[in-house]
């Protein structure tokens, strides 16, 4: 017989929790897609918050991407809208890479949404998440790393309290970086 204390008892398995962070272009929008995807397929799969940030595309276009996304994908995640600029004074956002709207010419063919993004900053919410569930979020950036380093400016062990960080960054050719 097991104690109450077995671990074998657990009604459920330990949901891997995942925070997303992206300028939600086109490359962006289907990461989300293939996470929300995923989260269907798999019930250990929690998708706590979508963060966005300027880079590819102006942060106000980052976040109506994503809830255009999640429209699509008939799926519920909060969005938080973060940071519009970067940290270093000279820097500049590439806010054409994927057309106007981030979407490579398309977000047309998609209603407006309403303002359903979340009202707390990005920055805040990300400490807030991390700080409920230290050592259990796996943070995915898929753009400008400035709302984690706002975070980690705030509170420096912000960092120290993720399970993982998965930067999407690097290339091998002609960047779309923003500086």
């Amino acid at each position: 017989m097991a104690s109450s204390g077995d671990s074998s008892n657990k009604s459920a398995k330990e949901k891997l929790k995942f925070i997303i962070d992206c300028d939600c272009g086109v490359d962006d929008a289907v990461s989300i897609l293939m996470m929300l995807q995923a989260k269907e397929i798999c019930s250990e799969i929690d998708l706590l918050a979508i963060t966005c940030i300027g880079g590819n595309c102006p942060v106000d276009v980052a976040v109506q991407n994503v809830l255009r996304t999640l429209k699509v994908s008939q799926q519920s995640v909060p969005v938080y809208r973060g940071c519009s600029k970067p940290l270093t004074v000279g820097s500049s956002l590439r806010a054409s890479i994927h057309s106007n709207d981030g979407l490579g010419g398309v977000a047309h063919n998609f209603e407006p949404c309403p303002n359903s993004f979340q009202p707390d900053h990005a920055v805040t919410k990300l400490i807030q998440i991390v700080n409920e569930h230290p050592g259990e979020i796996t943070m995915v950036t898929l753009g400008p790393l400035t709302n984690l380093a706002m975070a980690y400016r705030l509170d420096e062990s912000f960092s120290s309290k993720l399970k993982k960080l998965v930067v999407m960054g690097g290339n091998t050719g002609v960047s779309n970086f923003c500086v």
